[in-house]
């Protein structure tokens, strides 16, 4: 499961197995839940497959974070799905 983004307690990653039979999506996982279940959001709409345990606090932040930079989520997803480097991504909000 490649890292892609973090953002404070918030962790972006892929899931390997489910990259080829689903459009870009990213799971999230908050370190604050105390739980292993995380949301999955589609990167270019921003909306979420999955709500796991985040609050709804987390999830706004969550979606204002994927789409302030989707471009690079979106460059990440490409280089981990043809087999590039990639780098885990520090986000930042604007």
């Amino acid at each position: 499961m490649p890292k892609i983004a973090i953002y404070e307690y918030l962790t972006f990653f892929i899931v390997m197995y489910d990259v080829l039979n689903e459009p870009p999506h990213l799971h999230v996982y908050s370190s604050k839940s105390h739980s292993q279940n995380s949301a999955q959001i589609w990167i270019e709409s921003g909306e979420f497959a999955t709500l796991g345990r985040l609050s709804s606090k987390d999830q706004s932040l969550v979606r204002k974070l994927v789409e302030q930079n989707r471009s690079k989520l979106l460059a990440a997803w490409n280089d981990i799905l043809t087999g590039n480097k990639h780098k885990t991504i520090k986000l930042k909000l604007k």
